[in-house]
């Protein structure tokens, strides 16, 4: 099945600007002062972060049954769950794991009005092991007619700073930017199960936030 596409321009996410160029200017500081063999692991840093904090243009899918992935990564599961805190019924869970080298913006699945949002405190295990259902987390429920798709960002061992740059009541467009996890992670889409036409994806699938289409619901 194919999809018309809107762009979503680039470059690099706003919290990478700071922590690169502080590097890289600190770096050209060290240069002056004593020399390449303690300003070049700066440098390299600054560049790192520059790559790392990337943010590559995306066709996102148009049509409002279509439910975009929220994170670049690799399907790690997709399970049921009883979801009883922010959707309330039975849904379905597609969780992608991030590494380190994965775009690391994460968007929005679904266009609506962000209903809710919560963070919540917890551990730092590593995100593709099982007890990282534990972990420091930021719940984000979005919300339109047809409707409402739960988003959970959560921290790994060694990423343990979220940003989320949307607040409550706020619209966000299919694909939009509404924040990131910094250094690897894990970012879940809890779809109500009621609302499911089917599932696109399958465990061990590398998706792209903003365009690769994990589900389609049912038309009302």
């Amino acid at each position: 099945m194919k999809y018309k596409s809107v762009s979503i321009p680039p470059p690099i996410a706003r919290d990478g600007y700071y922590i690169s160029f502080a590097s890289i200017a600190v770096a050209f500081l060290m240069y002056q002062i004593s020399g390449p063999i303690l300003a070049a692991p700066l440098a390299v840093f600054g560049i790192f972060t520059l790559w790392f904090f990337r943010d590559p243009e995306r066709n996102v899918p148009v049509g409002e049954n279509v439910i975009v992935a929220a994170a670049d990564g690799v399907i790690k599961s997709i399970d049921d769950i009883n979801e009883t805190r922010f959707l309330k019924e039975p849904a379905i869970r597609v969780v992608t794991f991030l590494s380190l080298f994965n775009v690391h913006i994460n968007r929005a699945p679904i266009q609506g009005i962000i209903e809710n949002i919560m963070y919540e405190k917890g551990k730092f295990y590593a995100a593709y092991l099982k007890k990282a259902e534990k972990n420091e987390r930021n719940h984000v429920l979005i919300t339109n007619n047809d409707v409402s798709v739960l988003v959970i960002q959560m921290v790994g061992s060694f990423a343990r700073r979220i940003a989320c740059w949307v607040d409550v009541d706020e619209h966000v467009p299919k694909g939009g930017k509404f924040g990131l996890i910094r250094f690897g992670s894990r970012t879940d889409v809890l779809i109500p199960k009621s609302k499911i036409g089917r599932i696109l994806v399958k465990e061990g699938d590398r998706v792209k936030g903003g365009e690769t289409v994990i589900a389609i619901t049912k038309m009302s």
